[in-house]
């Protein structure tokens, strides 16, 4: 009897860990980094300002970019600026042309989440400012899908 009643109390103890696990959990995956910052956008002028107040682009849509908090800009468009959300930060799928060996780990080194490497290219899932680290480098690449959550023929 005793066995049973430890046993009930276990159970009713992981299940309320369990909740709690979830709860922050979802909570977490609500808001982004807190470190990163959306900031909206109506045209290419307010977008040209904002890349030349030193704003470090994460991710750049159509009207919004996500960049990261810390940076100066932020304050400069603060009344555009709002949490970044889970769901904001959207990674492109691209093809990578290897020019040698060395390329495969200046793609590791920018950050990229490298999926295959073939002959002459390799597959990539990254955020805008790792695709702009890799064009600095002077490697060229295509980007085969916009978002690369989104299922094959979306």
């Amino acid at each position: 009897m005793l066995k049973l009643l430890w046993c009930g109390i276990i159970v009713l103890c992981l299940g309320a860990c369990t909740k709690q696990e979830q709860s922050s959990v979802q909570q977490a995956t609500q808001t982004a980094a807190p470190g990163l910052k959306k900031i909206s956008y109506k045209n290419a002028e307010e977008l040209q300002r904002l890349r030349a107040s030193g704003a470090e682009i994460i991710v750049q849509q159509a009207d919004y970019v996500i960049v990261r908090a810390d940076s100066a800009a932020v304050s400069t468009f603060a009344a555009n600026a709002a949490p970044a959300q889970e769901q904001d930060l959207i990674q492109r799928l691209a093809y990578v042309q290897l020019r040698d060996s060395s390329d495969v780990q200046r793609i590791v080194d920018s950050g990229a989440d490298l999926w295959e490497v073939q002959s002459d290219s390799a597959v990539v899932r990254a955020f805008d400012i790792q695709l702009e680290r890799l064009r600095a480098a002077g490697m060229s690449l295509r980007i085969a899908k916009q978002d690369a959550s989104q299922p094959e023929g979306k």
